[in-house]
C-alpha cells in the first residue's frame, strides 16, 4: 500500500499510511474466522469491512479495490487454518 502516489493522495503521508495499515492489521486479525477462505459470504464481510476501515481514513476510492486484494492476501496468511 505505500505506493508514492498514495502517500501523495492522502493527506497526513506516510503517518497516515501507518495509521492505515495498523487499523487493517487489528480489524482483519478480529474478524477473521477459521472459515473466511470457503464461504463467500464470510469474506465479503471482511471487503466490506476493510472498505469501511478505508473510507474512514478517506483513502483514494481508486486505490481501494488493490488494497482489498492485499488485505485478503494477508488475511490468507493470517487465517486460524494457516497455523494448523
Amino acid at each position: 500500500m505505500a505506493q508514492r502516489g498514495i502517500t501523495e493522495a492522502i493527506e497526513g503521508g506516510d503517518d497516515k499510511l501507518a495509521e492505515i495499515a495498523r487499523a487493517l492489521v487489528t480489524t482483519i486479525r478480529k474478524e477473521l474466522s477459521v472459515d473466511w477462505l470457503s464461504r463467500e459470504p464470510v469474506r465479503a464481510k471482511l471487503r466490506t469491512v476493510i472498505r469501511r476501515l478505508l473510507a474512514r481514513y478517506d483513502y483514494p476510492p481508486e486505490e481501494e479495490r488493490a488494497a482489498i486484494r492485499q488485505m485478503e492476501t494477508f488475511a490468507n496468511e493470517w487465517s486460524p487454518q494457516a497455523t494448523t
